[in-house]
């Protein structure tokens, strides 16, 4: 960061823990190396005897992107490819740090392997975020997936699908409450029967948690805003999670979308592909 501060190039090994884009120094020519380890990045309290993201960083192209760097302060992707065998490369991504149309830091690839699932996702999130609370769009090329990735997508749209409709069924039910809330006589068993299913939403956005943890940070976001609603009455508490809700509704509607077309764009050019 202090090198950042002098304007001065970076170099960032990344591995166990260390997530690129959360440790790096911030700000443009900042470029780091991680492997492409399945468990990478892991968390402190995992339990790790192997080291195998140690070992799936070669050494080859770590010497490779330090040299270059070393003599001209920058690496570029031809370069790593004209010095460094695609068996190497396989093993790790290169990042250099830019900034997008909307100066949001981000990580563009150098090495030239296919796009993980995970950043893709990363990156959907960071659109629809930025597109609902900024009114900002952020451009990104459409990224290249494989059939498998196009599958998992597709996986997860229907997931999303699930999270937005959970949404709905949080506004259906704020709105119930309210409605009861008005009334000159508001029944207590009725506005227990709703909240209720309102914790009922709460334990299934939970579960979706665990078996889709791409959306995790959908998800955290949506327990932090429910956990800090305003209000000093049970009637502004319920029109602050009715808003609450209407946010992450709002914001799954856009990552379906992104993804929705995404995989339709990719099965177009893939059938264009085979009757060529």
């Amino acid at each position: 960061h202090l090198a950042k501060v002098a304007s001065l190039p970076t170099l960032t090994i990344a591995l166990g823990t260390v997530r690129e884009i959360e440790t790096i120094p911030y700000g443009e020519n900042s470029f780091v190396l991680s492997p492409k380890t399945n468990c990478f990045p892991c968390f402190p309290d995992t339990s790790c005897n192997y080291f195998q993201c140690h070992a799936d960083l070669s050494y080859q192209a770590v010497i490779s992107a330090l040299n270059q760097f070393v003599s001209s302060d920058h690496i570029t992707t031809k370069n790593i490819s004209c010095s460094t065998s695609q068996f190497h490369l396989n093993s790790v991504n290169i990042y250099k740090s830019e900034f997008s149309n909307t100066n949001w830091l981000y990580l563009k690839e150098l090495s030239g392997n296919q796009m993980n699932l995970r950043d893709v996702v990363k990156t959907f999130i960071r659109v629809a975020l930025s597109y609902k609370f900024e009114e900002k769009e952020e451009q990104f090329p459409i990224p290249k997936l494989s059939e498998s990735q196009i599958q998992k997508l597709h996986q997860l749209s229907d997931t999303t699908k699930q999270l937005y409709e959970l949404c709905e069924f949080g506004k259906k039910y704020s709105r119930y409450i309210l409605t009861e809330l008005a009334s000159q006589a508001p029944r207590v068993e009725f506005i227990k029967e709703h909240s209720n299913k309102i914790h009922e939403i709460d334990k299934l956005m939970d579960l979706i948690r665990k078996t889709q943890p791409d959306l995790a940070s959908i998800i955290e976001y949506y327990k932090v805003t429910k956990a800090n609603l305003a209000g000093d009455s049970l009637v502004e508490i319920t029109e602050s999670s009715y808003l609450v809700y209407n946010d992450n509704a709002s914001v799954c509607s856009i990552l379906f979308d992104l993804i929705s077309s995404t995989v339709n764009n990719q099965k177009i050019k893939s059938k264009a592909s085979t009757s060529l």
